[in-house]
């Protein structure tokens, strides 16, 4: 079966030969991919079955960032984040 195939058994509740997946990756982790394996589409890398057609833009630069303090940081929907937590990339889901 093809990726499409698969993906839309699936959705149909039909057999298929192998589960469709897709991940959704941190900017971190996509910069670590992409010097493992020495290319900047790391979804093809790693066969992802669904890839979002969008550019990803620096986070500062499509949310306002007014009001928010030293180390935090505003996503699209609002919330603030404590960046410079120990896990600094929660919410940052720049795939």
């Amino acid at each position: 079966m093809t990726k499409r195939e698969r993906i839309y058994a699936s959705i149909r509740r039909q057999p298929f030969d192998a589960l469709p997946w897709q991940f959704d990756l941190t900017g971190r982790l996509i910069e670590r991919l992409q010097a493992y394996y020495g290319t900047k589409d790391v979804h093809a890398a790693i066969d992802d079955h669904l890839v979002w057609g969008a550019t990803v833009v620096p986070r500062g630069a499509e949310v306002p960032q007014d009001g928010v303090g030293p180390g935090q940081f505003r996503d699209e929907f609002g919330v603030v984040w404590q960046r410079d937590a120990p896990d600094r990339n929660v919410g940052d889901w720049a795939s």
